[in-house]
């Protein structure tokens, strides 16, 4: 019998500017979102066809490029190489996600800290 894991894909993005002062002040933070359909179930340990892919879109739904995405395993295990990747002119980002060993939940997460 062939056990499946739930895959998921979590992004987040932190984000700040330096006024004048060189007081922090809050800036509208660009969007990071899914650029792949990614499976919602796979076999464990399997490395996913599909590499994971982000968009980076600033306010304007413009692509964001030349910024570094963190990929990490947020949950079950697995791998994802590499670990940091650049935003390339449409503002994508990708990463090749093998999953956990184990039958559950499986969570990637892409990050990016802008300032």
């Amino acid at each position: 019998m062939t056990r499946f894991i739930r895959v998921s894909l979590v992004s987040a993005v932190g984000a700040f500017s330096l006024a004048c002062n060189d007081q922090p002040t809050e800036s509208v933070p660009p969007v990071i979102a899914s650029a792949t359909t990614l499976p919602t179930e796979a076999v464990p340990g399997w490395q996913l066809a599909d590499t994971a892919k982000v968009i980076l879109l600033d306010d304007a739904g413009q692509p964001v490029s030349g910024v570094e995405v963190t990929w990490s395993v947020r949950e079950g295990g697995g791998s994802v190489t590499p670990v940091n990747t650049v935003t390339d002119a449409a503002g994508v980002s990708a990463a090749v996600w093998t999953l956990g060993p184990v039958a559950g939940v499986n969570q990637l997460r892409a990050s990016t800290i802008l300032g």
